[in-house]
């Protein structure tokens, strides 16, 4: 695990890990509260489940497979290279050259494309958003400062958070999922 290291830890905590709250702005604005809680229940219930049952290669299949699929999204579109597959051979060189390299992938290009891609919505209620995203920081960062962050159904947690995360931004916020609700 990457947060055996306090900057490490400080990063994904403090910078990465609160950007996915943006999805509650979403679906507030939009009266999806009651579909992203049950993507976020869904998703986690099933991790654990996962986890449970010791399918530890089924759930990491499932997990780097929705981040190649949501990360395709920061992908330049070019004509010689499909995105899914840059997506994928990126995602691939993080954990055959350096792990470290997600963490910059995230905090210079991900992180901040996800907030430019929400800044009409952040912005329209800026304090309701500033203290949104603060209050998601500060939790974030306590618990990163406490044992507790080191605990595998933590991880697990985490990972269930991670896959809902993307599942509601492809299916309310991206539509590349069949979802039918228009808004």
């Amino acid at each position: 695990m990457l947060l055996t290291n306090p900057i490490t830890r400080g990063i994904v905590t403090g910078i990465i890990a609160p950007h996915g709250i943006t999805d509650l702005v979403h679906a507030k604005k939009y009266q999806l509260l009651p579909e992203l809680y049950g993507i976020n229940i869904c998703s986690v219930l099933a991790t654990i489940g996962l986890d449970y049952n010791h399918s530890d290669a089924l759930l990491n299949f499932i997990f780097f497979s929705t981040a190649i699929f949501h990360f395709r999204n920061d992908m330049p579109k070019l004509e010689f290279a499909n995105q899914s597959i840059t997506s994928s051979m990126m995602v691939l060189s993080f954990f055959t050259i350096n792990p470290k390299l997600f963490l910059f992938y995230m905090i210079f290009i991900h992180v901040p494309n996800h907030y430019l891609m929400n800044w009409e919505l952040l912005k329209e209620n800026k304090e309701k958003s500033i203290m949104l995203l603060s209050i998601t920081t500060l939790i974030s960062m306590i618990i990163g400062d406490t044992p507790i962050i080191e605990n595998h159904i933590v991880e697990v947690i985490a990972k269930g958070l991670i896959i809902s995360h993307i599942i509601y931004e492809e299916a309310y916020i991206f539509k590349t999922l069949p979802v039918k609700r228009d808004y």
